[in-house]
């Protein structure tokens, strides 16, 4: 056999101090661009302000030169000396101020293209910035990335010498036993290559999310005889990942990469449970249970529940029994807190004491929602197709 020989390992804190280095002084370049093109934009407001402020000056020497005129007319009038002397000195002042409001204006109307010419640059320079700071990052994060494909790539070679001496045990046990064709080796032996060229690596009940117990009491009793996904790997570990992208976003925050945080979302915790009692014939709570072999869902008991008798169920579907007539809350509560709880925007039926909702057969109880992968909700696929989620039977080799 070739032995291939992995590549070097590359060390990623030598490979991102740099871009690390880059990513901040693009950031900061970019954040001064910014900086810019905000005070440019105030300076257009100015300049606008300016050539407006020159452009109404006239009407207050104009209401000044009229207030004047009237004061002149009247004096005449009169037959007085007319009171102008503060007039004629407001509007010598005005005309002054409207001087230098014009000389402003005009230098504020040369400004303008040249400001947007400034702005012009500015935004130019920041495409170019923000484009190399996304090189940067890219850079950054395939960095780490290709670092662990090597470890990845080296992990798997590792495995070839465990794998050589299983497929080679199984070899040499029908060598020299000459078992039957049919006859299966007690080990999992050649299956293991199989399943890496077929269906990907899979491991023993304790190396996947079976190891918990709170998974493992899902599933059929003899699931210990099938293999299933590496737990890290296995679609129910909804976490994977999770922690390190956290820590390279806030690493790339650190460095002044202007991108929003990550939280981690919440798991949802297990559905609130109410007990009820039956108060109107029998109800059914069945039971259901992986057969690991296969992925489907197994009936493995039916507890019926008479009349009389109290019951823990999921919230709705103890509210959807106390809405019906066929059950009521232990600690007092009513129909309409039932019908609250399930509609909390709807008006409260007028009949709500005779309501029933979604009327079913007789026979209740919580009923598994089960899924296939490529399928829409409530499509069975044909048998060879079926959905099996983290696992596979060991006939299935």
């Amino acid at each position: 056999m070739t032995n291939i020989a992995p590549k070097n390992q590359v060390n990623s804190d030598q490979l991102t101090s740099g871009n690390l280095s880059l990513i901040s002084a693009f950031a900061k370049k970019a954040a001064e661009c910014q900086s810019d093109i905000d005070f440019l934009n105030s300076e257009i407001t100015r300049c606008e302000e300016v050539i407006s402020a020159a452009g109404s000056q006239h009407v207050h020497i104009d209401a000044l030169k009229n207030k004047r005129s009237i004061e002149a007319a009247n004096a005449f009038i009169d037959r007085r000396q007319p009171d102008i002397s503060s007039i004629d000195l407001e509007i010598s002042k005005a005309e002054k101020a409207s001087a230098k409001a014009r000389e402003d204006g005009r230098d504020a109307s040369v400004a303008l293209p040249i400001i947007r010419d400034r702005i012009a640059l500015a935004v130019a320079q920041i495409k170019t910035t923000n484009e190399q700071l996304e090189a940067a990052v890219v850079t950054e994060i395939m960095a780490r990335h290709d670092s662990a494909q090597e470890q990845y790539f080296s992990a798997i070679e590792s495995m070839r010498t465990a794998v050589e001496t299983m497929v080679a045990s199984e070899k040499t046990w029908r060598h020299v036993l000459q078992p039957s064709h049919n006859e299966k080796f007690p080990g999992r032996g050649i299956a293991v290559l199989s399943d890496i060229r077929s269906t990907g690596l899979r491991v023993r009940w304790q190396h996947s999310l079976l190891k918990e117990e709170e998974i493992s009491s899902q599933y059929l009793p003899g699931f210990e005889s099938s293999y299933f996904l590496p737990w890290w790997a296995d679609e129910r570990n909804v976490t994977f990942s999770q922690a390190e992208m956290v820590k390279n976003i806030e690493g790339l925050r650190a460095a002044g990469c202007p991108c929003a945080s990550y939280e981690v979302p919440k798991l949802m915790a297990a559905g609130k449970k109410d007990v009820i009692e039956v108060i109107h014939g029998m109800i059914s709570i069945p039971t259901f249970k992986i057969n690991a072999a296969t992925g489907l869902m197994e009936l493995v008991d039916d507890n019926w529940v008479a009349r009389g008798e109290t019951v823990a169920l999921p919230a709705s579907e103890a509210a959807n029994l106390v809405i019906r007539g066929m059950a009521k809350y232990v600690d007092g509560r009513s129909k309409e807190d039932a019908y609250r709880f399930l509609h909390p925007t709807d008006p409260l039926p007028a009949n709500i004491q005779d309501y029933r909702a979604n009327p079913r057969p007789l026979r209740e109880g919580p009923q598994p929602k089960v899924s296939y992968e490529g399928h829409a909700d409530g499509e069975r696929p044909a048998s060879a197709g079926q959905w099996t989620p983290g696992l596979v039977g060991i006939n299935s080799w």
